[in-house]
């Protein structure tokens, strides 16, 4: 596939497929992976990226479908809360489809068509991650002796579980105050936990939820069972989507500045973001100087980037990354303890220095070491030779192709 052109923004990359623009935003699920195929030159994935249809698809192995924006579970017909809730995990990096698919199992367990609509409304409202199990994650705000506030009867320490029959639970959505156990969002339970109550991590299986009340806009739903699995004991929510009931909910697993969304892919920092820009940007321009059949210099792709600190070795060491070759602005380079140790080798000698010097596993250093040894040749004359930055450096690649005239010249 022909390259695709594009614009990258700080928050999102706007790519122009058959003249019309895409934008792709960085809460996107698929965000990282476009801008991989961008960084990579693997155009012709990107498509596959844009689609989230097939997206949905190839993550839940076909167990997830998407028709004329109908979402489908097999063939039950599912809220599209759910592909919100799919596409949190896939962000996350979360590769293995079975915890979302679990949790849709428990959801349809549930016996009440409409307390499986109102927990959509509660999903669709609130940060609720899940486990391996497909059991639902939220909170519960207790008293400090982690009794319920409202009986002080429960008791909500961890490892503490709790049940009644469904039917004693109360399934009107508008009678707020009701029968039933209670699981918040994070911000419903931390304000009715209190500054001198206890703020719980809690499961429910979506198959035990009975109702969620239309007050304190839908922060709230009643339950026929929970389980506590931990306590918060710094006021701070998840911040995954998911997590491993064989884990520990660690204070590096609470979002430090939290604004009712989820923060994910921690490592994709500014520095980061500025790296792959720059790869990018350097990338873009010597594609485009290749459409026009001209090779770019390291020169010229300096002054290209300009607002940049990049010498021209890092320059060069990208390129290469990239996959590229790249042209230099150079005088002679004269390697004479080369050329003369070379003009004296066999035919055998040569083809093993040409196979050191193609062997990528090893810098140019090591690789001239390793042709010393071959033609019994001085090394330090032979370094002595070899181009190098103000620093002392050897320039990699610039060494390389001085070699390799060389090696060409005997050949």
């Amino acid at each position: 596939m022909n390259k695709i052109p594009y614009i990258l923004g700080e928050n999102a990359v706007t790519l122009f497929v058959d003249g019309k623009p895409v934008t792709v935003r960085n809460d996107d699920a698929n965000y990282y992976e476009v801008r991989k195929c961008l960084l990579d030159g693997r155009y012709d994935e990107i498509q596959t990226y844009l689609d989230l249809e097939k997206q949905v698809e190839d993550y839940t192995d076909g167990d997830i479908s998407i028709k004329d924006g109908e979402v489908f579970f097999g063939e039950e017909k599912l809220n599209g809360v759910v592909v919100d809730k799919l596409l949190d995990l896939m962000k996350s990096g979360l590769t293995d489809k079975n915890p979302f698919i679990n949790f849709l199992k428990n959801l349809l367990k549930n016996p009440s068509k409409n307390s499986v609509d109102q927990l959509y409304t509660f999903l669709s409202k609130r940060n609720m991650p899940i486990d391996e199990e497909g059991l639902v994650i939220g909170y519960k705000g207790v008293g400090d002796n982690y009794k319920d506030r409202y009986s002080g009867k429960f008791d909500n320490s961890v490892g503490q579980s709790h049940e009644m029959p469904r039917r004693t639970v109360d399934d009107n959505c508008e009678n707020h105050c009701s029968y039933g156990f209670h699981i918040g969002s994070y911000e419903y339970a931390d304000s009715w936990g209190g500054s001198d109550g206890k703020l719980m991590i809690v499961k429910f299986n979506p198959e035990d939820a009975v109702s969620v009340p239309t007050d304190c806009d839908y922060q709230k739903l009643r339950v026929c069972k929970y389980s506590v699995v931990g306590e918060i004991t710094e006021r701070k929510q998840l911040k995954q989507p998911f997590y491993d009931s064989t884990g520990e909910f660690s204070d590096e697993n609470y979002d430090e500045d939290y604004d009712d969304g989820i923060q994910l892919n921690d490592s994709l920092d500014d520095d980061s973001y500025e790296s792959d820009a720059t790869r990018l940007a350097i990338r873009n321009y010597i594609e485009n100087k290749h459409e026009d059949s001209t090779e770019p210099t390291v020169k010229q792709i300096q002054s290209r980037m300009k607002g940049t600190t990049l010498t021209s070795q890092e320059i060069i060491d990208i390129v290469e990354e990239l996959g590229f070759e790249v042209e230099y602005n150079k005088e002679a380079i004269n390697l004479d303890a080369f050329n003369e140790s070379i003009s004296k080798a066999t035919t055998s000698k040569i083809d093993t220095l040409w196979a050191i010097l193609k062997y990528k596993e090893i810098g140019i250093y090591r690789k001239v070491k390793c042709m010393s040894e071959v033609l019994n040749a001085d090394f330090e004359a032979m370094v002595a030779e070899l181009p190098s930055d103000s620093s002392g450096r050897i320039l990699d690649q610039r060494s390389r192709h001085a070699i390799h005239d060389v090696l060409i010249k005997y050949s």
